[in-house]
């Protein structure tokens, strides 16, 4: 086996010897800040989210005018960019839906749903 390929395979945690032809290497969840894309939380968002101050400019800029209306959300995280995530959400209680981008440190994960 190569050196360079023993190295890497090394990093992996694999097992293998020098009669190995074939190696199954799991994929693996990208976890990002604690979140991990496409997996569902209910969270909780900060009240300027929900009830922005005029000079707050996240929905105008970032979610097409519109903000969530529920201080509990049931999400599915879609995507990580920067310090900006985006959720596919459902009021708890109340089922209203919105999809949008929430800043990360607007929110705080209370668990995560399986």
């Amino acid at each position: 086996m190569n050196k360079i390929i023993a190295e890497q395979l090394d990093k992996c945690n694999i097992s293998y010897d020098d009669t190995t032809t074939e190696i199954f290497i799991p994929s693996t969840s990208v976890v990002v800040d604690e979140l991990i894309v496409n997996h569902y939380y209910k969270i909780q968002v900060e009240s300027y989210i929900v009830n922005p101050p005029e000079t707050f400019t996240l929905a105008a800029n970032w979610n097409n005018g519109t903000s969530p209306k529920d201080y509990i959300l049931n999400c599915e995280i879609l995507q990580v960019m920067g310090k900006m995530v985006k959720v596919n959400s459902v009021g708890v209680g109340s089922n209203n839906v919105w999809e949008g981008w929430l800043p990360r440190k607007s929110f705080k994960i209370i668990e995560e749903i399986r």
